[in-house]
């Protein structure tokens, strides 16, 4: 009797053990993407896919038509993704495959950009493309040297994914290059710098003396074009540049006499004009010119009006 039972303990004994071994050999392979591709219709020869080496490492020369066999198409970077990356322990493949993208791909804008990745992104690189165009349906479109600046200098937080809320005022990026500019901070210009400024460079500005409040005379700014203008240092002209020229050009100044204050006679400046003049020459008329004509903006109708 106690042999019959120490005998039925080792079989019992040896019997779980190969039971044990038996399920360890049908039990999936233990792999970073577990295998959990069915195979109930797959050929029972396993060197059409698998090496005689192990039963992870594929031959090179396999090749699965996964368009034909499966009607999905795997195009780009998925044609080289492994099986086991969308065939894994998550579950049906069908399940997760409506939710498109995201059933594989965690949304990193946390749903902000929308659930079209394609918008962006292409099946060959997760590098965006079409940015100029989605940023043209944007309060900023990009234009100018905007168009070659990284993301992140105005998108701050594009690190962690997330692109709302940057502002689209000039002057949250460009502080620095307001307080660098002359006279902006002093004359208190307005910090809207499209008024002034494109886009393509900030050189070349097309200034508008509009946005002034609370400039002071004109040759606060043009001290170095005053020296340039004929006689404005040497008949001690104002300052007032307004007085006689526009804001859009020094060109064709309204110039007014009454300016000229104890300045020498009109020859000194319209010695060119006398010498032109019929007769002025040949007969010595005057220099003293207001003798014949008037200090307005025109020679014609002085008197006498012919040669004697």
């Amino acid at each position: 009797m106690t042999l019959n039972v120490r005998t039925l303990v080792l079989t019992l004994t040896l019997c779980t053990a190969f039971a044990g071994a038996a399920m360890a050999d049908t039990e999936p392979l233990k792999t970073k993407h577990p295998l959990l591709v069915p195979h109930e219709k797959f050929s029972q020869d396993c060197g059409q896919c698998h090496t005689p080496k192990d039963w992870v490492t594929m031959r090179t020369d396999f090749h699965f038509d996964h368009k034909k066999e499966t009607g999905y198409a795997l195009n780009g970077a998925h044609a080289y993704a492994k099986c086991t990356q969308c065939h894994s322990d998550r579950g049906s493949v069908k399940v997760f495959a409506i939710r498109g993208c995201a059933g594989c791909h965690p949304d990193p804008h946390k749903s902000a950009q929308g659930p079209d990745c394609t918008r962006c992104h292409n099946e060959v690189t997760w590098s965006p493309s079409n940015m100029i165009a989605e940023h043209a349906r944007t309060a900023f479109p990009l234009t100018g040297m905007h168009l070659s600046i990284e993301c992140q200098q105005c998108h701050t937080r594009a690190s962690a994914s997330n692109f709302k809320g940057a502002s689209v005022l000039c002057y949250s990026c460009h502080q620095a290059d307001y307080a660098r500019a002359a006279n902006h901070v002093s004359f208190n210009y307005p910090k809207t710098c499209r008024n002034c400024h494109s886009t393509s460079s900030f050189g070349g500005a097309q200034f508008n003396h509009a946005f002034l409040s609370n400039v002071a005379d004109c040759y606060t700014c043009h001290q170095a074009n005053y020296p340039q203008g004929p006689f404005h240092v040497s008949f001690s002209y104002p300052h007032t540049c307004g007085d006689c020229h526009g804001t859009n050009t020094f060109l064709g100044a309204r110039f007014t006499h009454s300016f000229l204050g104890g300045s020498p006679v009109c020859y000194t400046c319209h010695m060119p004009d006398y010498q032109r003049g019929p007769c002025h020459v040949s007969n010595s008329y005057s220099t003293i010119c207001t003798n014949c004509h008037t200090g307005t903006s025109t020679w014609l109708g002085a008197t006498p009006q012919v040669c004697p």
